[in-house]
């Protein structure tokens, strides 16, 4: 994703763009045609939870499985994301870790509270529609970049993140199981190669991923350091300041002496993996070769 949001000075936490039918994601499914828009009323209602008022109220067209606002109130901007199709357990968990983070100086954006001291709030569109966990969050003056415009300074900072995110989890006593384990990736395997359409499109690659699991299964370490990791660390999960990461030539740590340049967003794919999952998703998407514009 390489738009700015419409604000003129920021940028709210962002999310991939949606892909046709639905995601699966941490157990649950949520499609597109399930959104709905969230009305001034409707915010105001949520945001009587906080003791806030709505000024204004502004749909950010992003994300694969939430619906995500800006809201302008009377103590700020603020994130407002209504979480789809999500289990509460599933929501108190990302709550948790988020607050066990920025208890420990780690930059990511962080949860209000509601009056009750909640994470979060149970709304309902309506009294026979089923209820949401919204999320309030901080909202970040910065900006995504693409990924044309990554430098290796930037490359540097997610790596630094990266590993911040992991020592600041150690402390942190909830656990999950992700949705990339060896089974997970298994099963969804299975369900491909019984689908008569998707073997029709992908039969031979689909036979390769098999045995590429198989591989993987018989030789793979079960040894290596692991804890709570983000699961999901792209470019589109990193905030960056708009002030310049770096110059040409700079020391990479000479960004640090500006004050804080990157946030890490979107821990709700966080979950129990080796550590280097992490780190080979973020060599994947933040210092692998990127095809000319031309070229896509």
């Amino acid at each position: 994703m390489s738009a700015n949001l419409p604000a003129a000075d920021a940028s709210a936490p962002a999310h991939r763009d949606p892909q046709p039918g639905p995601s699966e994601h941490l157990g649950y499914t949520a499609a597109r045609g399930s959104r709905q828009l969230l009305t001034e009323e409707e915010a105001q209602h949520i945001l009587r939870s906080y003791n806030l008022r709505l000024r204004s109220l502004q749909r950010i067209p992003r994300g694969t499985i939430n619906t995500n606002f800006r809201v302008d109130t009377d103590a700020g901007p603020a994130f407002l994301r209504i979480n789809e199709g999500k289990t509460e357990d599933e929501v108190r968990f990302e709550s948790e870790l988020i607050w066990h983070l920025g208890s420990r100086g780690f930059l990511t954006p962080q949860l209000w509270r509601t009056r009750a001291s909640e994470p979060y709030v149970m709304w309902r569109r309506s009294p026979h529609a089923a209820a949401q966990p919204v999320m309030l969050m901080t909202w970040i003056a910065a900006h995504e970049l693409t990924e044309h415009e990554l430098t290796d300074s930037h490359a540097f900072l997610a790596g630094v993140l990266l590993g911040q995110l992991h020592l600041c989890t150690a402390g942190f006593t909830l656990t999950r199981p992700g949705i990339y384990t060896v089974a997970r990736i298994k099963d969804r395997l299975q369900r491909l190669l019984r689908d008569v359409r998707a073997v029709a499109v992908a039969g031979p690659l689909l036979s390769d991923l098999q045995n590429q699991l198989q591989e993987v299964g018989a030789t793979r370490r079960r040894d290596l350091p692991g804890g709570i990791g983000h699961g999901d660390l792209f470019p589109d999960n990193l905030l960056f300041a708009r002030r310049q990461a770096g110059r040409p030539g700079q020391p990479h740590d000479a960004v640090f002496s500006l004050g804080p340049l990157g946030w890490i967003l979107d821990l709700e794919q966080a979950a129990a993996l080796p550590f280097i999952y992490d780190v080979a998703v973020a060599l994947l998407s933040f210092c692998a070769p990127v095809a000319a514009p031309w070229a896509l």
